[in-house]
């Protein structure tokens, strides 16, 4: 398992949050943007995430979010994104381990709550719902780079949030991107991470 985190600096060094495994509380190693450091979990579901507090002179952890079996395939390596926002404490998993994740594929994230559209060159768009992530092969026959373009709606239709040349530089590793929407003035816009997949 690894963790990301975008617009909250919650599970910042400075803000840690915890995971409980056999033996003890351990802090999640968060890289803002990007992914951080491999964690191992072997303990039981719900998966919970705390948040380290002194109440009376003493160490507590405090519960401040979960993740149940319902949220969870059969895999064996996760990401786990950090979406949280003032007064809310919000996570959630996406697979990406070999099945889910291949190598030569482009694996989009879909963090925001509303549907977008994935194109490569000129092949037909690809639907990645809400919260959900999408593997798109690239079919490149040895070329190095392809156009990325990404939709989202805008009312009643879509509108192009991004088009740029994407360079594959590891073509036996997948080339995964978050799409993370956030708002500026009363407008949704939408920004593209790209994200390192080391299992």
């Amino acid at each position: 398992m690894r963790s990301s985190s975008f617009g909250t600096d919650l599970g910042s060094p400075h803000n840690p949050l915890y995971y409980k495994d056999e033996k003890q509380y351990r802090p999640i190693s968060a890289r803002y943007g990007g992914v951080g450091l491999k964690h191992e979990y072997d303990g039981l579901l719900p998966f919970q995430v705390f948040k380290r507090t002194v109440v009376e002179e003493e160490t507590v952890y405090l519960p401040v979010a979960q993740i149940d079996e319902s949220q969870l395939k059969d895999a064996e390596h996760y990401l786990l994104f950090n979406l949280s926002k003032p007064g809310e404490v919000r996570f959630f998993p996406v697979a990406a381990d070999e099945k889910t994740a291949p190598g030569g594929s482009l694996f989009l994230i879909n963090a925001g709550a509303t549907n977008i559209f994935a194109k490569i060159n000129e092949d037909a768009p690809v639907e990645i719902p809400a919260r959900k992530s999408v593997s798109i092969p690239t079919n490149l026959n040895g070329s190095f780079q392809f156009n990325l373009k990404i939709a989202a709606a805008s009312g009643d239709n879509y509108k192009l949030t991004h088009s740029r040349l994407i360079t594959y530089r590891e073509p036996e590793k997948p080339i995964a991107a978050v799409l993370v929407p956030f708002t500026r003035g009363n407008k949704v816009h939408w920004e593209l991470n790209f994200v390192r997949i080391d299992r």
